[in-house]
């Protein structure tokens, strides 16, 4: 099974698949391609000729052909960071639902977990018969961080799996334990009239593209210090070659190429203790 790389030239414009309610209305988008979005784009690349048309190949079943590339397993996507040369510098994962930042200039986390002592008989809580509350590892008088990071690096989840539960984890800087989402602008757009080809009076719609760029570091003066973002995926599609192709919605433009890295594992140490 190969590991791919998706590398968007353009914003993409990715979907969640409601269906617009009228004029005006806004198509909602997602932080991530849907799994069946990268599992379609690598089982339609596995069956395109050198124009970049589906074809089933000659003396082949077209049912049989089909069921052969819906029966193609593909993992992903995930997001990762490319340095300047264009190879995956880092893999990022969301962050553990259990950790918690605090600090707004110097940052450490704790986790969220059951309490050791058992829950007496007075205490209340709103929950579901048979859940518990969890509580912070430690009690602290702050409030927690308003820098929270939706996305870790995978050195940073590593430290934090094999990080002892009742202490705390201090982070020197935000950017090396991870960044955001990529960022997502609002465009504007119009139906166009398919007699006269101009636009369609009061047909407005507006359509949210992700920009697959760092956050951090980005400035007017500075646009050569950003990073960018690729999504990863595993496939056991063949016959794929690399280069650019259309994908997602409106059909912008992405490089596709394979990767020699290697998909994030446990720790061995985090098993043992399991």
């Amino acid at each position: 099974m190969k590991t791919w790389i998706i590398e968007p030239r353009d914003t993409l414009v990715l979907r969640d698949g409601r269906p617009s309610s009228g004029d005006g209305d806004q198509m909602t988008g997602i932080p991530l391609p849907y799994p069946q979005a990268v599992a379609g784009l690598m089982r339609t690349q596995s069956s395109v000729d050198q124009n970049g048309a589906f074809v089933i190949p000659d003396g082949v079943n077209k049912q049989e052909h089909l069921n052969k590339l819906k029966g193609t397993k593909t993992y992903g996507p995930w997001l990762g960071l490319l340095n300047r040369d264009g190879e995956v510098q880092e893999q990022l994962v969301p962050a553990p639902r259990d950790a918690v930042l605090f600090g707004e200039t110097s940052h450490f986390l704790l986790r969220l977990g059951r309490r050791e002592t058992p829950i007496l008989e007075g205490e209340l809580s709103d929950l579901f018969d048979g859940m518990e509350p969890v509580f912070l590892s430690e009690r602290v008088k702050d409030k927690p961080s308003s820098k929270q990071v939706p996305l870790w690096k995978w050195t940073g989840m590593e430290k934090w799996l094999l990080q002892p539960s009742k202490s705390r984890l201090q982070v020197e800087q935000l950017e090396t334990l991870g960044l955001s989402f990529p960022t997502s602008t609002i465009r504007a757009g119009t139906q166009i009239n398919k007699d006269t080809q101009g636009a369609d009076d009061g047909k407005l719609f507006t359509t949210e593209h992700r920009e697959f760029i760092t956050s951090s570091n980005v400035t007017r003066n500075r646009l050569s210090s950003s990073q960018k973002l690729c999504l990863l995926l595993q496939s056991e599609a063949t016959n794929i070659q690399a280069g650019a192709i259309p994908f997602a919605g409106k059909r912008r433009t992405v490089f596709l190429r394979t990767s020699n890295i290697e998909v994030p594992r446990p720790p061995k140490n985090l098993l043992e203790a399991i």
